[in-house]
């Protein structure tokens, strides 16, 4: 779907197209509309644009991978969201289970009706919502960094078709994006850090902290961003490749890659180490599971199985195959010849 292809709707289309040259396009926005306006072609349009990567001023080349690949719906940093019906397979559906069937009625018309995708889904009398399990697929995508464009896009269609428990744990995703903190300065055990009057205090040796993205930013004072140059303070999710390159929090740079830093990340207990992984993002978990797995390989105590098993478990969340198998398996072969 291009924005030439959309009927009507010039003035919409116009908006969106002013906003992403303008560098004010918003980390979520609302398609609203009667059935038939276009809506779901809107946003695909603007997700085909902003993943282009020779757009022209009113839209999206057409030619390059990226538009080849939305030509069928299989842009890798282009998500969905959609009401399904359960399968009967004994886990949670999600709608990666009906993907082959949601590119196939994309491909054939974008407009079309819940009745037609009812249809298709082969329906026959279940409702369709968008399931509590789905939330966690969408906050795990949203986690991953973008591989072929500089966005991570996610549409969901219908979200009034969400079950309660799923609009409950999306709605601060969607409504205000956060940044999260860890202390890694050194500090008096138990000790507090001030970050200002308004980010207020984080706990010293691996304490972490959720901020407002936009209060974040607005409020880098030159302590702060002095604490961030020497990686005493270490964003672990939340800022986009364009904002750690403005303000020199390069990956290239391995914000944990100091000896000090990786030394204090395994001298942490369990459940700080535990909990430092969790909400860290793609990168920063690959960069502590290289830690740890050097780590083990040097023979330092300190990596034991339990922990590197939570580990683990957590890593495929976003990775399906996780990111410690293979000491894992390492350390079972030990166990068995001990």
């Amino acid at each position: 779907m291009f924005f030439k292809d959309i009927i009507g709707q010039n003035e919409a289309k116009q908006h969106l197209l002013a906003l992403i040259h303008e560098g004010k396009m918003p980390h979520a926005m609302l398609f609203c509309g009667i059935q038939g306006t276009g809506k779901l072609p809107l946003a695909l349009a603007t997700a085909r644009y902003l993943c282009c990567e020779n757009p022209d001023a009113t839209d999206a080349c057409g030619k390059c991978p990226s538009c080849i690949k939305m030509n069928k719906y299989i842009h890798p940093d282009v998500h969905f969201a959609f009401p399904i019906i359960k399968k009967k397979s004994g886990r949670d559906t999600v709608s990666d289970d009906f993907i082959s069937e949601w590119r196939e009625l994309l491909i054939e018309s974008s407009y079309f009706s819940l009745s037609d995708w009812l249809r298709r889904m082969n329906a026959e009398n279940q409702q369709a919502q968008i399931f509590v399990k789905e939330s966690d697929e969408i906050q795990r995508k949203l986690s991953l960094k973008p591989s072929q464009s500089n966005n991570k896009i996610m549409i969901i269609w219908l979200p009034e078709k969400m079950n309660a428990d799923c609009g409950n744990k999306l709605l601060k995703l969607i409504e205000e994006p956060m940044v999260t903190l860890l202390y890694m300065g050194s500090v008096a055990p138990g000790a507090v850090v001030d970050l200002g009057d308004k980010i207020g205090t984080i706990m010293g040796h691996g304490g972490t902290k959720d901020v407002p993205k936009k209060l974040f930013l607005q409020n880098l004072t030159t302590n702060i961003l002095r604490r961030l140059k020497d990686r005493r303070l270490v964003v672990l999710d939340g800022l986009s490749d364009e904002e750690r390159s403005r303000y020199g929090l390069y990956y290239a740079e391995g914000e944990l890659a100091p000896a000090d830093i990786y030394e204090k990340l395994l001298g942490y207990d369990e459940k700080t180490v535990i909990d430092i992984f969790s909400k860290a993002c793609y990168r920063h978990k690959q960069l502590i599971a290289t830690l740890f797995i050097d780590a083990y390989i040097a023979h330092d105590n300190r990596v034991n199985q339990p922990l590197i098993q939570k580990l683990q478990e957590i890593s495929k969340t976003i990775d399906s195959d996780g990111m410690f198998t293979s000491i894992l398996k390492d350390m079972a072969r030990n166990l068995a010849d001990a």
